[in-house]
């Protein structure tokens, strides 16, 4: 399947060995031989070869047969291995950093947390080295795959490198991948929360059938991740995806960036909570949305919400034609009438309105999926030949 001339022979073989396992670890039921071979166009002799392969190396282990009507043997379901390596997965987020120890299913066996405040550099890399510390010291005996770190951006992916995010205590350029790989000597994949995301739900989420779609994230800012032919953006540096500062009011409010009318200027999570609060008469969360909703005074505040967040995606939409947009991070908990609403604006503001429909859905991970995303920084590496 993807033998052909100039490719190196050991890369196709790691490819074709990831492809094997993602199906194993990703499918929603569990895999055959057989399902492998008409899922991927290997041969049987070469799915053979890689399972076995596997199975020696601790990566998979024979199930029980799979009761089918037809005449024969009984196909023998494949499933992960107990022994198999475990991931080390890091979300850096503004108030806090969260580290956690995951299988290749994206089951979780641990997960521990440290707040963030006034930090330093140094501070900053303390904790980020405690935090994997004490995910380390629960492996229980596992080999260690890599270490996955899902961050707020912007993030140089190809250096694993923090540059120069807003509001994140001053902290610049801060080499994320050199510190963590000069502590464990393990391979380190760093990438933006949004991105990250993304690559959770295409892998495991509610994006697995689907080959184009976006992972939009509200949170002090509004980020996208970007899933196009099955697979991430690629961006060498992993600054795409900045769908908060595009605009959506000429000469409107000034935004952080330096310009206005930035998206973000106008439904970022703080000003959302900000306008509901005063709405409301007091304080209140993102999880209370979905009563919320239903205060008039407060539903002119979704509403102009879903109003500019039509307007960027709209753009978008017409330039990627998604299949779905998933909404992340705080973003979960918009109620169903929002999500709604948003679905049928959009469909009737972009160009292909009546020949295509975007769907619109909550991501499969609640507000864990720049977490569970860290992880599947690492899986989809493997799944893709690099580890």
């Amino acid at each position: 399947m993807y033998a052909r001339q100039g490719v190196n022979k050991d890369y196709i073989k790691a490819r074709n060995r990831g492809l094997v396992l993602q199906l194993i670890c990703c499918s929603a039921e569990a895999a055959s031989r057989s399902v492998i071979t008409e899922s991927t166009g290997l041969s049987k002799m070469a799915v053979t070869n890689i399972v076995n392969e596997l199975i020696e190396a601790d990566y998979v282990i024979e199930g029980e047969h799979k009761e089918t009507p037809h005449v024969g043997r009984n196909p023998i379901l494949l499933n992960i291995s107990p022994r198999s390596p475990r991931i080390i997965g890091l979300h850096i987020a503004r108030t806090q950093l969260s580290a956690i120890v995951a299988d290749l299913c994206l089951r979780i066996e641990y997960e521990y947390t440290v707040p963030l405040a006034n930090e330093t550099a140094q501070t900053f890399k303390e904790k980020l080295l405690r935090a994997a510390d004490a995910a380390a010291a629960h492996l229980n005996g596992h080999t260690l795959l890599g270490i996955g770190v899902s961050s707020l951006g912007p993030i140089d992916r190809t250096n694993g490198v923090l540059l120069n995010p807003t509001n994140f205590f001053t902290i610049t350029d801060f080499p994320i991948s050199a510190a963590l790989e000069q502590r464990f000597g393990a391979a380190v994949i760093t990438d933006n929360d949004m991105n990250a995301s993304a690559l959770a739900e295409r892998l495991y989420g509610g994006g697995r059938s689907l080959r184009n779609f976006l992972y939009v994230g509200i949170t002090n800012g509004i980020g996208a991740g970007i899933i196009t032919d099955g697979a991430l953006y690629p961006d060498l540096k992993g600054l795409s995806g900045e769908i908060g500062h595009l605009c959506v009011e000429v000469d409107g409010t000034p935004c952080s960036c330096g310009n206005r009318g930035c998206l973000e200027a106008y439904a970022n999570m703080p000003v959302i909570l900000s306008r509901l609060s005063h709405a409301a008469g007091r304080a209140v969360s993102p999880c209370e949305f979905t009563k919320l909703y239903e205060l008039p005074a407060c539903r002119t505040v979704f509403d102009d919400v879903a109003r500019y967040l039509t307007s960027a995606l709209t753009g978008v939409s017409n330039l990627l034609n998604p299949e779905c947009i998933f909404l992340g991070h705080d973003a979960v908990h918009f109620p169903n009438a929002f999500l709604q609403t948003l679905r049928e604006r959009l469909n009737n503001a972009i160009l292909a309105r009546g020949y295509t429909q975007i769907a619109v859905a909550r991501s499969s991970f609640g507000a864990d999926s720049a977490l569970k995303g860290s992880v599947s920084l690492v899986c989809d590496a493997l799944f893709r030949g690099k580890l």
